[in-house]
């Protein structure tokens, strides 16, 4: 059979239109293998852009201790204000610690518990790249920390210090009520430092069972209370130490004396006993965690109780500290005597979105292939966030309720557990594996009128047999919902899988198309990233233009699709001659799908054009004759049936071309611990955050100021 070589030019190149996505609002995730590595004030940027927009306060210092940890009983002690007047607060930033924690072992208002400075001990079993560490750690006082200061798995709450000199406040209090106030500093260091708090914070919740936790913020004598959960944080307002140091020693002792529960454990999880734990490293060798992890007893709902599932750590961390915080693990399910998935979230706890456990059991009912079977599981009763409820005080200046989204945690187990979708052993397995997956959506759709809005390569796996899933459908909806319009704040969907018309455009509505064209940026995605190629030698500035593309506006909002619809209107990027090397199946697949994508926006750009001339003589008629969108290839799923199956029954397929990664990770010094002030430039523009979708849009907040403003960072593609 002849080789297909596509046209260099599909339709003509318009203008795009519609309005930006604001930029701190959630909803896209972002994930690339060939990301770089990023040195420490890189993350704590990003981290700080990822969480802008999502802080509550600030909140009187009386009224935080008073609600936020509450004593069920008895009075509390009379504190001395003037404690800590005497505190060092100049100087070498690590020669405050020791002062501190003596100050504070003085006045005895930890019992059962102990400070440690942590300040030059990362956690040895913090993976690289996230080996950071706050300055002091609160532990149970049982907890052995002879060999490991740091043990994020045992860490109760957390401080970060300042020196008087480098006060680097996150945060800011208003001078009076006024429309311009920000609550988050909009200063460098402050910035940094905010995106430090929730960076420590990300992974303590990371590594254990969480529904909220504590922080302290002290810059020289200021101090701030903080609270987080997975919809955003509460910081209450600055108090100076040296004479209102009672907040604080009573901050400690309200800590001392809640329960596990008031501190923030998710008490659904407990340590394994030594029997359950040697019973999980057997059976869960398999999925055996690169750094050691604790064996936990997890509780999943299962009818009117909870059935028992036991863990050895998940098969990957959460990278973010808001959002549905979604963790997956192979589990030792006790009842079945077997080994199954568990899926522990934090889901939109608005009333009209649907539940994925819901969804599921509706497509389950419907036998729509290639999803996952529901084994059990639901909401965990009485683990909603309380961020969103303190957003809608009178006192509260930052962010408002209707910004920010409540969350549920939800846990459930499935029937699968996934293979990642680049461990096919050869191209025709990986289409045939997105094959499986279009007939889930398929068939999602014609029998439940079910959209899934999250195509995208870590939803589109392999079970054990090689066989495709379509998994995580907990952005999924209805049509008739979908019309109803938006109810969250953002887009769904992958960044870089989402469509053209999507990324261009928060106020569409998600469409049928949209996914479609989601399955055809898949696909060019893993031939690009590991498949032999005819653009090897331009592949990261090809991955770079197409997928990472986006355009931030002067007020902060973001667009994006420029680079796809280059693609998508003249082959752009790719060229006309590009080919899957010695691989016509593939290669004429992409090409027949990318064809369907580009005559459906040619057709309705051209209905458009000639709707906004209609008044212009013999353009109404123009119109008329126009063959209806039910004519064009991406109308519904038909067209693309037949180019998978027309691809797939060819033989002359390659053999043994398993997927080979075609980026070398160029790795750069990591710089695990860096304070050094940034230096602020009055030229350099306001911190802006990103668009941050629920498990990780990131943009380089420092991107859009003057080179000689800008942190150590990489040069920006």
């Amino acid at each position: 059979m002849e080789s297909y070589s596509a046209p260099d030019k599909l339709i003509p190149e318009l203008p795009m239109t519609g309005p930006p996505l604001k930029s701190n609002q959630q909803g896209s995730a972002r994930v690339s293998p060939c990301n770089k590595s990023l040195s420490t004030r890189e993350k704590w940027g990003l981290m700080a852009a990822e969480l802008t927009g999502e802080w509550v306060g600030p909140m009187n210092s009386r009224s935080f201790l008073d609600k936020l940890l509450p004593l069920a009983t008895g009075s509390t002690p009379k504190f001395n204000d003037c404690h800590f007047y005497n505190m060092p607060c100049t100087g070498i930033k690590k020669d405050l610690y020791a002062p501190f924690i003596r100050m504070v072992n003085q006045a005895s208002v930890l019992p059962g518990f102990k400070l440690i400075d942590v300040g030059d001990h990362p956690d040895g079993m913090s993976p690289q790249g996230k080996k950071n560490h706050p300055d002091i750690a609160l532990y149970e006082k049982d907890v052995n920390t002879d060999a490991n200061k740091l043990q994020y798995e045992r860490l109760e709450c957390f401080l970060e210090l300042k020196t008087l000199e480098n006060l680097q406040d996150p945060f800011q209090d208003p001078l009076s009520k006024t429309k311009h106030y920000s609550l988050e500093s909009t200063t460098i260091g402050g910035t940094l430092c905010r995106g430090q708090i929730a960076g420590y914070a990300a992974q303590w919740c990371a590594r254990q069972h969480w529904t909220h936790g504590f922080a302290v913020w002290i810059g020289g004598y200021w101090v701030r209370l903080i609270r987080f959960d997975r919809t955003g944080g509460t910081v209450s307002e600055r108090f100076d130490i040296r004479t209102q140091g009672g907040f604080l020693l009573e901050f400690f002792w309200r800590l001392s004396q809640l329960t596990r529960a008031q501190r923030g454990y998710d008490t659904t999880v407990r340590l394994a006993t030594p029997a359950e734990e040697a019973l999980a490293k057997e059976q869960l060798a398999r999925w055996k965690p690169e750094k050691e992890r604790p064996v936990v007893v997890m509780q999943v709902p299962d009818g009117d109780g909870f059935r028992e599932v036991i863990a050895w750590g998940s098969m990957a961390e959460p990278e973010s500290l808001t959002g549905r915080a979604t963790r997956g693990y192979p589990v030792w399910d006790r009842e079945l005597k077997r080994v199954v998935f568990l899926k522990d979230a934090w889901r939109s706890g608005e009333d009209d979105v649907e539940k994925e456990t819901i969804m599921l059991a509706k497509l389950n009912a419907s036998k729509v292939q290639f999803v996952p079977k529901l084994i059990c599981g639901d909401d965990l009763p009485g683990q909603v966030t309380e961020t969103w409820t303190l957003a809608a005080e009178e006192w509260n200046l930052g962010a408002q309720a209707e910004d920010l989204v409540p969350r549920v945690h939800i846990r459930f187990t499935e029937d699968f557990i996934g293979v990642d979708i680049c461990n096919f052993t050869s191209s025709k397995q990986f289409l045939q594996v997105v094959f499986d997956a279009f007939t889930a959506h398929r068939e999602a759709f014609e029998n439940c009128v079910i959209l899934h809005r999250d195509i995208s390569g870590g939803n589109v796996m392999m079970n054990e047999n090689g066989c495709g899933i379509l998994n995580d459908w907990d952005l999924a909806r209805t049509v008739v919902e979908i019309e109803k319009g938006a109810r969250q704040p953002h887009r769904s969907g992958t960044w870089q899988f989402m469509s053209h018309a999507l990324l261009a455009n928060v106020e569409k509505l998600h469409k049928l198309q949209d996914d479609l064209e989601s399955f055809v940026w898949l696909v060019l995605y893993y031939i690009l990233h590991f498949m032999e190629h005819s653009k090897l030698g331009d592949l990261e500035s090809i991955v770079a233009g197409i997928f990472e593309q986006n355009n931030e506006h002067r007020d902060g909002t973001v667009t994006g699709g420029d680079g796809k619809w280059i693609v998508i209107s003249k082959r752009g990027h790719i060229g006309g001659d590009f080919q899957v090397i010695g691989n016509d199946p593939l290669t004429r697949w992409f090409d027949e799908a990318l064809h369907s994508v580009a005559f459906w926006y040619g057709h309705h750009r051209t209905v458009e054009t000639l709707q906004q001339q209609a008044s212009i003589p013999g353009m109404a008629a123009m119109l008329k004759l126009l063959p209806d969108e039910k004519c064009q290839p991406l109308y519904d799923h038909r067209a693309f049936v037949k180019y998978f199956e027309t691809a797939l029954e060819r033989k002359d397929w390659p053999e043994n071309d398993p997927a080979v990664p075609r980026f070398e990770m160029k790795k750069r010094r990591r710089d695990e611990d860096d304070d050094e002030v940034l230096k602020e430039q009055s030229k350099a523009k306001k911190l802006r955050a990103i668009a941050k979708p629920e498990n990780g849009f990131r943009r380089n907040p420092f991107q859009n100021m003057p080179a000689a403003s800008q942190p150590n960072m990489p040069a920006r593609r």
